[in-house]
């Protein structure tokens, strides 16, 4: 079939179902939306909610240790080894490596899972 045969086969008339074909499609779709509901995977879903909460936990020990403490104070440079932390208050460097921790495991656990393999 050239192109053209086939630019003229589907620009012609529009095809369209019969009633009756849309009636059984629409009666096999009430009857599986009837049957059993698929239960949820809770077996998957508990690492991820038991990392959630401990993450949560683990913030919000650092919020409350971060509020307790004294005002921000800035590391120097020769104490981190790098300037690029020089002036950074101490509890940005805190939630910047929780953030990279949490990302950091979230997606060992999910690739372990799922178990793709590098």
């Amino acid at each position: 079939m050239t192109t053209n045969e086939l630019d003229r086969s589907l620009a012609g008339d529009v095809v369209t179902p019969s009633p009756h074909f849309t009636s059984s499609v629409m009666r096999a779709v009430w009857e599986e939306q009837a049957s059993k509901p698929i239960p949820f995977p809770w077996t998957r879903a508990m690492p991820g909610i038991v990392a959630l909460l401990i993450s949560l936990g683990v913030c919000i020990g650092l919020l409350i240790r971060g509020m307790s403490a004294a005002p921000a104070v800035s590391i120097s440079a020769s104490y981190v080894g790098s300037a690029m932390f020089d002036g950074l208050p101490v509890y940005a460097i805190n939630w910047v490596l929780v953030a990279l921790l949490l990302t950091f495991l979230s997606v060992a656990l999910s690739v372990r899972i799922r178990g793709v393999k590098a």
